[in-house]
């Protein structure tokens, strides 16, 4: 028998727990196989390395096939993508609800858009009405006011000396709101639709 080099058997031994679970390349294995055949020493080592081996649970005895730790990993990856699916689930239902939080005020309380028309008058749109002025003032101010709102004389003044006045309504003006602005004057003291004949 030939003398066993120890570099040989440093070698072997990083090698002999490949070996005895078996996940050492064709190659290698080779070159080991070799060198078990001369060392007596390193065959022993590799008796006790398979003892141990063949001790522990086989890896392949899971369902899957796939070694403990590889299951062990596949494991982590699933549940970090399951809590990574989560966060990107509640990421987006965060998003959802702030922009709906932003706008759905904004789309209730904000004033619905309207065409023009919708709030004008129609074109030259004229009202008539009975005006009672204050004899105190002066028909100087009474020019002013016709000028002021733009009216025109219809009739008058009558008997209990009122003015029948053609008034062009503001867009967006009412009757009612013209009533009001007119009351307001100092020299008018009523402003009232014409009475029927």
């Amino acid at each position: 028998m030939k003398q066993v080099d120890l570099g040989d058997c440093r070698r072997a031994a990083e090698n002999l727990p490949w070996y005895a679970n078996g996940s050492l390349d064709v190659e290698e294995r080779r070159h080991l196989q070799a060198h078990l055949d001369e060392c007596a020493s390193c065959r022993r080592e590799l008796e006790f390395l398979t003892a141990i081996v063949e001790s522990m649970p086989s890896p392949r005895a899971a369902h899957d096939g796939a070694p403990p730790f590889s299951r062990l990993l596949h494991r982590i990856n699933r549940q970090e993508r399951y809590v990574h699916g989560w966060k990107i689930a509640a990421a987006v239902l965060m998003l959802v609800i702030a922009v709906v939080a932003v706008a759905l005020p904004v789309y209730l309380f904000e004033p619905r858009y309207h065409a023009v028309t919708d709030t004008l008058p129609e074109a030259n749109e004229r009202v008539q009405l009975q005006l009672t002025f204050d004899t105190q003032k002066n028909t100087g101010s009474l020019t002013q006011l016709l000028e002021r709102y733009n009216a025109d004389v219809i009739a008058g003044p009558a008997e209990d000396g009122s003015f029948l006045l053609e008034f062009r309504l503001a867009p967006g003006e009412t009757v009612r709101h013209l009533q009001q602005r007119l009351h307001d004057e100092a020299q008018v003291r009523d402003a009232e639709l014409p009475r029927s004949p």
